[in-house]
């Protein structure tokens, strides 16, 4: 799926433009393991934004005199908007779903074939030898390549999300994680804690997007 974002904001009237700021504001500076390292730092944007709603404040109150500082601060605003914008749409993962997270308005465009692939359902687990385990999951329709993620101990926190193949964990939570993306369904885990309890996610995905994360699979590592 090739998702590209709509650069309408520097038609939006000013209600909706000061709304949008916001939504960048509380949106792509929020989801810092997505939007890494964008090119305008968020001290810098929200020092804008400040500057740009003085500027509108002063313009209303102080007429047609004050509009040469609202102008300069709305250009400079959308100059930084452009550099998100352009970074937003180089994103190589880019989906509807972080579009919106970034406060951006998106457009989808589908680029053919299937986009809405199944979740990968959980078939069997056998173990090889001390702290290896096999993990297969079911055929997909579609997909050329399978993800499983091992969680040592826990299930996923409350509140991770995950995003066209990106997991988005909530702050401050840190599980440990072990993960395979391959082409196969069957994956073998090395390495693996004895006497502990594993949970087990799994995506399948090809060209087009990744399909959602299914639900814990709870595997134990054995001694025997």
């Amino acid at each position: 799926m090739k998702v590209s974002v709509l650069k309408d904001y520097p038609y939006m009237d000013k209600p909706t433009f000061a709304k949008f700021l916001t939504g960048i504001s509380n949106g792509l500076y929020a989801y810092v393991l997505i939007f890494l390292l964008p090119p305008v730092t968020k001290v810098n944007f929200l020092e804008a934004v400040e500057k740009y709603n003085k500027a509108s404040s002063d313009y209303i109150s102080g007429g047609k005199g004050m509009k040469g500082p609202l102008i300069t601060a709305r250009n400079i605003i959308l100059g930084m908007l452009d550099s998100l914008h352009s970074y937003l749409n180089l994103l190589p993962n880019l989906s509807s779903e972080m579009a919106q997270l970034s406060g951006f308005h998106e457009n989808n465009v589908i680029t053919g074939g299937i986009t809405t692939l199944e979740v990968a359902h959980f078939y069997r687990t056998q173990r090889m030898a001390t702290g290896v385990q096999k993990i297969e999951y079911h055929k997909v329709e579609g997909a050329n390549y399978y993800g499983i993620l091992l969680i040592e101990a826990n299930l996923l926190p409350e509140g991770t999300s995950f995003i066209n193949g990106v997991l988005i964990l909530p702050a401050g939570t840190n599980p440990t994680i072990i993960f395979d993306v391959s082409q196969q369904r069957v994956k073998t885990f090395t390495n693996l804690k004895v006497n502990t309890e594993y949970n087990a996610y799994a995506f399948s995905g090809n060209s087009n997007g990744v399909s959602a994360l299914s639900v814990a699979t709870p595997i134990t590592i054995s001694m025997n």
